[in-house]
């Protein structure tokens, strides 16, 4: 057997409230890769309930580096996602400078719905725009891509508009989430041309998208995928367990219940079969 892929994902943990790192580690590790967390922040409760413990941990940072370094740790993947501090950019790009990965992926999870989380600035915005430079992949959503690239956010923005901020980011590949189009939702697909991919827009939302999809996404793209077939698991799995966890009791407090579904994963991307 081939050794497995190995990703260091470095986000946030959350004791209730499904997000970060809570999400990664089954994800990514049921699409048949090894996980190395790497936690930027502790969280009494994901940051949209209204009184949140939150403990920065970016003191730690260089410790882990240096163990690591000790052990001769190398990767084969880096993601990140939430930042509980600005200044937590610098050692990931440490990080990435020191263990070299084939393939870095940046989901700049800080804003939704036209505005920043309650607990970002526009300083998490230009941190976020240094670790999308040079990346390979990086999955904001509509407000994310907006705030990243200083136009005036619009949940009707054109095509042509999308696909121009998606150029102005400079990564490869990049995946644009939430695109709203009357009964449709859709995915772009930016990678030297721009496309929309169309899913069925569903008329609630849930804490966890963007992290689950990021893990869907990056799970299939280190197990040997395409970027398109990966980008389609991660939106297809993401709207099939959004489906399911509205049948569950508490699902707006309690997230994406994805669980039971982790077996769709195996071999890298979703199957329903």
């Amino acid at each position: 057997m081939n050794a497995l892929p190995r990703v260091v994902s470095a986000q946030a943990v959350a004791g209730f409230g499904k997000c970060g790192l809570g999400i990664a580690l089954p994800v990514i590790s049921s699409c048949g890769a090894e996980v190395c967390p790497l936690p930027t922040a502790v969280l009494s409760a994901n940051t949209s309930f209204p009184r949140v413990s939150l403990t920065d941990i970016s003191s730690k940072f260089s410790e882990w580096l240096e163990s690591w370094g000790d052990i001769g740790f190398e990767a084969d993947a880096l993601c990140s996602g939430f930042l509980s501090s600005p200044d937590q950019a610098e050692p990931l790009l440490e990080m990435r400078r020191l263990l070299n990965p084939k393939l870095v992926l940046v989901d700049p999870a800080m804003a939704d719905h036209g505005r920043l989380y309650r607990t970002c600035t526009d300083a998490h915005v230009a941190a976020q725009r240094r670790l999308i430079e040079g990346c390979d992949v990086t999955t904001p959503n509509l407000t994310e891509l907006c705030l990243l690239t200083d136009r005036d956010y619009r949940p009707d923005l054109s095509p042509d508009d999308i696909a121009l901020a998606a150029e102005a980011l400079g990564a490869p590949t990049v995946a644009v989430t939430g695109i709203e189009r009357g009964e449709e939702l859709r995915v772009g697909l930016y990678d030297g041309d721009y496309r929309e991919l169309r899913f069925k827009r569903l008329d609630f939302s849930m804490h966890g998208t963007g992290d689950l999809f990021a893990s869907v996404l990056i799970g299939g793209l280190v197990t040997g995928h395409s970027p398109k077939r990966s980008l389609i698991s991660a939106a297809e799995f993401t709207a099939f367990v959004m489906e399911q966890s509205r049948l569950l009791p508490d699902f707006p407090r309690r997230g994406l219940c994805f669980e039971p579904y982790l077996h769709m994963l195996s071999g890298g991307v979703f199957s329903s079969i």
